[in-house]
């Protein structure tokens, strides 16, 4: 890849699989601490800023870990961690995928009954990565990201529950390091 800035647009849809609540009742979010893990998928745009290079698509999996804490009835904030890997041919000598960090705030600006929707805004630090195995090489990146989206919690019990979110997400790499000796 020759590109000096790589730039992947990212549509997500992550379903929970658990998300535990501790502290207060479920239907506060004020001094509530939420972890969450879950899976998903997402559809993405790549493109670059060389001339005549066409725009690609992907689809990736999501694995997510994240925390968060409510300060006040309406605002929470917290931690995320990330795999994306991208969907790729049971037979390909390549992969690739991003692995992150960041923090995020919570707008909860719906709350009913055993469900919380919410607005989020993110930005962390993220890494690329491509290995072609059949050129044995590899080809890596750091950068940043910045996402925004809305989603739920639904909870079943005091503790326990599924969330759901809709993401858009940019992430910008600006270097790239190489092991390939031969083009891609």
């Amino acid at each position: 890849m020759n590109a000096s800035v790589f730039k992947i647009l990212f549509l997500t849809f992550t379903l929970g699989l658990v998300s535990a609540s501790f502290g207060q009742d479920k239907f506060r979010t004020k001094g509530r601490f939420n972890v969450q893990t879950g899976l998903g998928f997402g559809i993405n745009n790549l493109s670059n800023n060389q001339t005549g290079d066409k725009n690609s698509a992907g689809v990736t999996g999501i694995f997510t870990l994240g925390g968060d804490y409510g300060f006040t009835p309406l605002i929470s904030a917290g931690i995320n961690l990330f795999n994306n890997p991208f969907a790729i041919l049971k037979d390909s000598s390549e992969k690739d995928g991003i692995v992150g960090i960041g923090v995020y705030g919570r707008l909860n600006f719906g709350r009913r009954p055993n469900t919380i929707w919410y607005w989020n805004l993110g930005f962390g630090s993220t890494g690329f990565t491509y290995e072609n195995f059949r050129n044995e090489g590899k080809l890596t990146s750091s950068g940043a990201y910045i996402s925004t989206g809305v989603g739920m919690r639904r909870y079943f019990g005091d503790h326990f529950g599924l969330f759901a979110d809709i993401n858009l997400t940019g992430y910008n790499y600006n270097r790239f390091y190489t092991t390939m000796t031969k083009p891609f």
